[in-house]
């Protein structure tokens, strides 16, 4: 039983960390922007 569950618990897994890269890709940009933004104060 605990293989046959492991299995659809596994492709959810695999999405939330492509999701999450492509989140953390958005965040490293804001983040660059705003230190540029504050290089020019």
């Amino acid at each position: 039983m605990l293989n046959t569950q492991e299995i659809p618990y596994q492709k959810p897994s695999i999405s939330n960390a492509c999701i999450n890269k492509s989140i953390h890709r958005d965040i490293r940009s804001i983040v660059g922007q705003i230190r540029h933004s504050f290089l020019w104060f």
